[in-house]
This record gives structure tokens, C-alpha cells and sequence, in this order.
């Protein structure tokens, strides 16, 4: 367990240490079942910010296009499995129903044009219409198939006893 004793400080673990990035002297505790240390976080620590040896070069098209096409790649995997399996909680097209226009009511962000171009996305790129709506759409499929088995048991356990029923009968 981490506790950082100056309340000020914004800080995060790495590997096996504390890194604090706040401008503030930190004493940091470490608690482990039988170790308990405490350190003085080192100035260096305080006023680090990362940087690279080497110049940084723009990226070129042709990588980010690459790039942003792997993301988009995982992003779609990742909500197909995920969504899915949460999909599979709604019960009812009306559940269904609610999600879209919660959705919907979100909107999009007031520089989304410019930030697909930045990422060589399609204008006006929808994540909503490329990766839910399909999904919502195939679970919608799901319940009305659900739904028409049901009925069509219950219409032939109807005709199965209307029909001993009436042989019954005579």
C-alpha cells in the first residue's frame, strides 16, 4: 500500500517506486506487511519532466495513417467484444431504445471535424454509427428473434392441446 504524506502532491507509481510531479518537497511512505520506509523525495524528482536525447520529427502521413488505422482496428474489437457482452444485460428493445437516445443526447465535440483531419480520420467520422449502432441493431435482431420463438412455442402449445382437446372430445 502507497501513502503520500503531503496532500498537495499529484503522484504516481512506477514499477516499484512513487514518483511525485508536483514542485513540492514530498515525504512518501512505502507500506508493505513488514517494511515501512520513509523517504525524501529527491528535487530532481519535483522539477523532471520527460524529454528525449534525440529531436523529435514530425510523423508522416503515411505512418500516422497506419497508426491510427491499428487503434481504430483495436477500438473496434475491443467495443464489439465489450458492448456485446454488455448488450447481452438489455432484455427488452425498449432498453435498447434508451441507450440510443442517451447516445445520441451526448453529441459530438465542437472541433470533431478538425480533429479527423488531424488524424486522417473520414470527415465527420461517427464512431457511433461504425462501431454501436450495428451492434445495438444486431442485439435489437436478437430480441425479436427471442421474441418470435417464444410466441411460436406458445402458438404450438396452444394447437397441441386445442387438438387433443377436440380428439378428446369425440
Amino acid at each position: 500500500m502507497l501513502h503520500v504524506l503531503h496532500r498537495t502532491c499529484w503522484s504516481y507509481f512506477v514499477q516499484f517506486g512513487l514518483v511525485c510531479i508536483c514542485t513540492l518537497p514530498c515525504h512518501i511512505m512505502y507500506v508493505e506487511p513488514s517494511i515501512c520506509v520513509v523517504t525524501f523525495c529527491d528535487s530532481a524528482l519535483h522539477i523532471g519532466r520527460p524529454s528525449t536525447a534525440e529531436p523529435v520529427n514530425p510523423v508522416s502521413p503515411g505512418d500516422m495513417r497506419q497508426t491510427v488505422t491499428r487503434w481504430l482496428d483495436w477500438v473496434q474489437h475491443f467495443i464489439q467484444q465489450q458492448v456485446t457482452a454488455l448488450l447481452s444485460f438489455v432484455s427488452s428493445i425498449r432498453g435498447l431504445d434508451g441507450i440510443r437516445e442517451e447516445a445520441s443526447d451526448l453529441g459530438i465535440a465542437r472541433n470533431w471535424d478538425i480533429m479527423c483531419q488531424q488524424l486522417l480520420l473520414p470527415r465527420n467520422f461517427n464512431f457511433w454509427d461504425a462501431y454501436f449502432q450495428p451492434l445495438i441493431t444486431q442485439r435489437a435482431k436478437s430480441l425479436v428473434s427471442q421474441q418470435w420463438g417464444v410466441a411460436v412455442v406458445q402458438i404450438q402449445s396452444t394447437l397441441s392441446t386445442i387438438t387433443q382437446e377436440s380428439l378428446q372430445e369425440r
